[in-house]
């Protein structure tokens, strides 16, 4: 009896941790695309372009590596400004990690990001997995599209080759 119930008080603590780390990581999402939508309102009042010279960026980071701490450096600030610009209109999806929200950046097309979106969450991709699907999908975008029009060739025109003794030695294909 005592068994079972250090097995049920177990399952419920790996159960109340996890509980517990799924909300830090979706309240880590959530701060970063508050930070990123604070970063777009100061710095570009709203606009999908920064102001040229304003370095809000380079100064942001050299002041808040000081206070909260490290994570906040300018690549990781232009990684929260960019999450925000891609989700302005619509919450990203609470059950990714940062770092796969991260690694979505480069997709711009919405039906294939949510189309990801939906693999990562169904699937459980990795970082790395998620990566080589990006870059996938990029190469695809990237490749000449296919003409899907039919050549028509004339057909080919058959001659017969005779030799010296008049005899036939093939038929040959023109084009």
């Amino acid at each position: 009896m005592k068994k079972t119930l250090q097995k049920n008080t177990y399952k419920q603590l790996v159960e109340d941790i996890t509980e517990l780390y799924d909300c830090a990581r979706h309240a880590l999402v959530e701060a970063y695309w508050q930070i990123g939508k604070r970063i777009v309102e100061q710095e570009q009042q709203g606009d999908d372009t920064p102001e040229y010279g304003v370095r809000l960026l380079a100064r942001l980071s050299e002041d808040l590596q000081h206070k909260p701490g490290s994570g906040f450096s300018v690549r990781n600030l232009r990684k929260m400004r960019r999450f925000y610009l891609n989700n302005r209109n619509r919450p990203a999806p609470a059950d990714l990690t940062w770092t796969q929200h991260v690694e979505l950046l480069p997709v711009t097309n919405k039906a294939d990001k949510r189309c990801l979106e939906r693999r990562i969450i169904s699937d459980k991709l990795s970082p790395r997995q998620i990566r080589l699907e990006v870059r996938q999908l990029k190469e695809s975008e990237q490749a000449p599209a296919q003409d899907k029009t039919p050549v028509l060739l004339p057909p080919p025109r058959r001659t017969e080759r005779q030799n010296s003794k008049g005899e036939l030695k093939g038929i040959r294909l023109w084009a």
